[in-house]
Parts: structure tokens; C-alpha cells; sequence
């Protein structure tokens, strides 16, 4: 938050069983809102009820323009998006002050529009012939449907690849386990080759004596 212009006005205030008056006012006006403070010491100091400012968001304006009523004199309006709400009113000394006023509120509005325009685009589906907005939260939604998509699929691989792993172990036990009986198998037959070779042998060696 960037202070962009403070001093001294007249803010007009209205009640609604006693006539308008202007109050004297300290605005402070930032980049990201308006502060209407009571007296200058709420600007060093807000940690106390007396000293708490009126804030206004900028997003809630949509223009400032001269008020222009009988009987007054270097007057400017904040008009709010909203008609069921007062714009603000202030009072300056001189039309200078008022001029100086009026060009930082309209070119904080302008820029402001222009971020929450670049922020809430329109999208090219319609439905019922109304165009529909996509706002912050949506595009925020959107992004997290993507990482869990994202998030499924590597889980997805990896359960794969764990269960080609424990297949491959498995068969390659299967086979260690069927090649140990063939050696067997073959060990005993080679035994018994050989002992009836000798048999044979001696049974000559005794028919030759």
C-alpha cells in the first residue's frame, strides 16, 4: 500500500432527521483505498477507537466529478457503483486543491477498473445469450482441478510401475524356484548313470577272473 495524496477537507455529512454539515476531515488516499480520518494523529496512529478511519475501497467507485449545488463552491463527488449508496462529499479552499484532488482519484479509478477488467475477462461460452464472467475464484478452482489432475496421474504411475515391479519379482522367483528340482533331477540321474557304469565295470572285472 502506497500513500498517493493527503490534507485537509470539508466532508459533507448527512443524517437523517438533521440537516447536512460539513465536518473537516483528514483524506489520505492510497493505491489501494480512501481514508477518512478524524484528526491528523489517526494517520500516525490507529490503535485506538477515536482514531480509527472510515475506509473506502477503491473497487467500490466508479467515477469522481464536481459537485456542483447552490451555495457551494470547490466541491468534488466520489460516485459509488452502487446507487443505494451516498457518494462521498468534499470541500476544498481553493478550486487548485480541488483540481489536484480530482486527478489522483480519477487516475486511481481508471487503474483500478483496469486491473479488475484484466482480472474477470468474459470467456467466449455463452449460456441463454448471456455472456458469463470468470471470476478470481473460478480461475482459482480451475488451477487446482489441474494439480489434483496432475497429482492423480503421477499416483496412477507410480501404482504401475510398483505393480510391473512386484509381477517381475514374482516370475523371476517362480523360475529360481522351478529351476532348483530340474538340477536335482538331473544330478540324480547322473548318480545313477554313473553307478550303473561301475556295476557294469566290476561285473566284467569278476567275469574276466
Amino acid at each position: 500500500m502506497v500513500l498517493l495524496m493527503w490534507g485537509w477537507v470539508h466532508q459533507r455529512i448527512t443524517f437523517r432527521f438533521r440537516p447536512t454539515v460539513w465536518k473537516k476531515r483528514y483524506l489520505v488516499l492510497t493505491t489501494m483505498s480512501i481514508h477518512i480520518h478524524k484528526s491528523e494523529k489517526g494517520v500516525i496512529s490507529s490503535l485506538f477507537p477515536d482514531n480509527l478511519p472510515t475506509v473506502h475501497v477503491w473497487s467500490n467507485f466508479r467515477s469522481a466529478n464536481n459537485y456542483l449545488k447552490r451555495g457551494t463552491s470547490h466541491t468534488f463527488m466520489i460516485e459509488p457503483k452502487d446507487p443505494n449508496v451516498y457518494p462521498l462529499k468534499f470541500k476544498c479552499v481553493t478550486s487548485e486543491e480541488k483540481e489536484k484532488w480530482l486527478s489522483a482519484i480519477r487516475e486511481q479509478l481508471a487503474l483500478t477498473s483496469k486491473i479488475w477488467s484484466t482480472i474477470t475477462q468474459p470467456t467466449k461460452h455463452t449460456f441463454d445469450r448471456k455472456i458469463l464472467s470468470v471470476s478470481v475464484l473460478d480461475k482459482w478452482l480451475d488451477q487446482l482441478a489441474v494439480i489434483d489432475t496432475s497429482s492423480m496421474i503421477r499416483q496412477q504411475q507410480k501404482a504401475l510401475r510398483t505393480n510391473s515391479s512386484s509381477r517381475k519379482s514374482s516370475t523371476s522367483s517362480k523360475k529360481r524356484r522351478s529351476s532348483v528340482p530340474t538340477i536335482q533331477k538331473k544330478s540324480a540321474l547322473d548318480l545313477a548313470h554313473y553307478g550303473n557304469g561301475n556295476t557294469l565295470k566290476m561285473q566284467k572285472i569278476t567275469a574276466n577272473c
